[in-house]
């Protein structure tokens, strides 16, 4: 059987946003993919032109199956499940899919169809995964359908957004239900359009594993990589004030074996990760994080390459068969790098033969991508600590343009 991927790829499907009502009246076929409470719904009913096109939904195919569920006794499983309670849709979704009632109600839909005045179809699906429309590809280009007139959308929405919709829901989705069909459908897009990407790891600064750090791993996100933001000190830990961040850090340059093991790890389940190419791990780091992603690279370890963001600058270990480029942003004003400490490590990178850039941003000091600098240093009396939108912004095009390269030279 074609799967979608291969018909994706050999039909050229493309994917187009909502505005199919300026198309043809006949012959129109639109995939409208997304987690409950994305929104599709509201799309259907605000956006598209009620008699351009015919709705088939989920819900369609479970409502047509409850029915012969009422009339048959031979389905005595189904007995008593309501349609309104989410954990029994759940099991009304298996029988549906091990009866193939989407597919003869699909069929039912195509058997009357004219080949030259095909009818406009629009399909609201979840696409947790390509299967949920694999069986139905191949009858539509069986029917006559043209692979150029067949469309593929997601609604992707806010997650916080979509709980409040769904709690305005006539069948409101259980919450973990819920978070499945949104990563599902997040996932399903991401293998359609790019397949396996590249993983990123996100190491934290020495505040611990924070909400800095986990935002920089949903930024990643949003440019199409897999990220996974690293606890290096275990167990949730962070600090409220510097005495402790510098305990916490000393402690995890001390044991180092541990933290080589902690980051491993990480490296390890993002590499198993369904959506990430595991011969192209990257890293990035702020602070302390971009000190332990150098001390990893500099150590052999397996990565593309590693971005670190105001960072301290490690002179150990001693570099061993070293694979990953190397890119450090930092401030010129940052006080608590000495210009000595930047020549040498600069002049190892060198004599190492690897692939390095250090990038000085004029006037810049210590800090200067995290938003919550300027509280900090005032908190705690700091000046080293500055937030700068300009140096964030740039860095981080930086960061882009960097992986990209090594990753287009991985891929080749």
């Amino acid at each position: 059987m074609l799967t979608f991927l291969q018909f994706l790829a050999e039909q050229y499907l493309e994917e187009k946003l909502i505005m199919y009502n300026q198309g043809k009246r006949y012959g129109q076929i639109v995939f409208l993919a997304g987690g409950a409470g994305s929104g599709k719904g509201f799309a259907i009913a605000n956006f598209m032109e009620k008699e351009k096109f015919k709705v088939r939904d989920v819900d369609e195919w479970k409502k047509a199956f409850m029915k012969i569920a009422d009339t048959q006794d031979k389905y005595p499983e189904i007995k008593g499940l309501k349609l309104s309670n989410p954990r029994d849709v759940a099991k009304i979704h298996k029988f549906v899919k091990k009866l193939g009632i989407k597919e003869k109600s699909i069929d039912l839909m195509l058997a009357d169809a004219n080949s030259r005045h095909l009818p406009n179809i629009m399909f609201d699906i979840t696409m947790k995964d390509t299967s949920n429309i694999d069986v139905v590809m191949p009858k539509l280009i069986k029917a006559g359908y043209d692979a150029k007139n067949i469309h593929l959308t997601w609604v992707l929405t806010n997650y916080a957004v979509a709980i409040v919709n769904n709690r305005n829901r006539e069948r409101v989705v259980p919450e973990d239900i819920m978070l499945l069909s949104h990563e599902g459908a997040a996932t399903s897009m991401y293998d359609v359009i790019k397949g396996k990407r590249p993983g990123i790891l996100v190491v934290h600064e020495w505040w611990g594993h924070n909400e800095h750090a986990r935002d920089r791993a949903r930024m990643l996100a949003q440019i199409g990589y897999t990220a996974l933001a690293v606890d290096m000190y275990g167990n949730g830990k962070t600090a409220d004030h510097p005495k402790k961040a510098g305990e916490f850090m000393n402690a995890a340059f001390k044991d180092w074996k541990t933290s080589k093991a902690r980051f491993n790890k990480a490296k390890e389940v993002l590499q198993a990760h369904k959506t990430v190419n595991p011969e192209q791990i990257g890293a990035i780091g702020f602070c302390f994080g971009g000190a332990v992603s150098i001390r990893m690279a500099r150590g052999g370890a397996d990565l593309a390459g590693i971005v670190a963001f105001h960072s301290a600058l490690p002179l150990e270990p001693a570099i061993t068969n070293m694979k990953a480029s190397v890119l450090v942003i930092n401030g010129s004003e940052d006080s608590f790098l000495k210009p000595e400490s930047v020549g040498s490590f600069s002049s190892q990178m060198v004599a190492g033969n690897v692939d390095f850039t250090y990038l000085n941003l004029s006037g810049i000091k210590h800090s200067f991508t995290n938003k919550q600098a300027d509280e900090f240093s005032k908190k705690f009396n700091i000046p080293n600590l500055e937030y700068n939108k300009q140096a964030d912004e740039r860095s981080w095009s930086a960061m882009q343009k960097f992986f990209q390269r090594i990753f287009a030279q991985a891929g080749n």
